[in-house]
């Protein structure tokens, strides 16, 4: 979808008043994608697309394209240099010549796609929790013994239930043993006492 250009404008593609084509050319901005008009009396004239050297010496022969319908249409389709000529004898000389430049960094720029919106991901994930669990503690087996240094001291946190108070009833281990002696060594006593007694 490139601009539309008449060559010559107005005046169209003739040998009559001496157009400059050339300086007409000049004065557009063309560029890959755009159209040139030949407008002409069929019959009277003729569009040749020529090289560059036949340009300069008006050659006519061996052209690229002829066309010959008075009313001619040629697309720039690659940015260069492209040459044309009235085929007719003397027109060419006396100035029925065009030369149309295209830039190659003045091609018609190609828009770029929009943007396609992508949603969020939605979060699947369990909800969380306020008291989250308390972190293990670790043990010495968890040291690396290879390790350099002294193992870490491990402390262990306090306990959150309450120990259960010793009762005041409950004796010592020691006191238990004491007491079985003492109960014991009576008992010996008594059955000494017993055997004299039957004596």
């Amino acid at each position: 979808m490139g601009a539309w250009y008449k060559v010559g404008d107005e005046v169209g593609w003739t040998n009559l008043g001496h157009v400059d084509y050339d300086a007409w050319a000049k004065s557009k901005s063309f560029r890959v994608g755009d159209t040139i008009q030949f407008v002409y009396n069929q019959g009277f004239f003729g569009v040749l697309r020529v090289t560059r050297k036949n340009y300069n010496a008006c050659n006519a022969t061996a052209p690229y394209s002829i066309s010959l319908t008075g009313n001619d249409t040629f697309t720039l389709k690659y940015p260069g240099h492209y040459y044309f000529i009235c085929g007719r004898i003397g027109h060419c000389e006396f100035g029925q010549k065009v030369h149309i430049s295209v830039p190659a960094n003045n091609s018609v720029p190609v828009l770029a796609p929009p943007p396609v919106l992508v949603p969020p991901p939605i979060d699947q994930s369990p909800p969380h929790h306020d008291n989250p669990s308390p972190a293990p503690v670790p043990s010495l087996t968890d040291w690396d013994k290879n390790s350099p240094g002294p193992a870490p001291e491990v402390v262990q946190p306090p306990s959150t239930s309450p120990s259960p108070s010793p009762s005041p009833h409950k004796k010592s281990g020691g006191s238990a043993l004491v007491g079985s002696k003492v109960w014991l060594t009576s008992v010996v006593l008594l059955a000494f006492c017993a055997c004299g007694i039957a004596f």
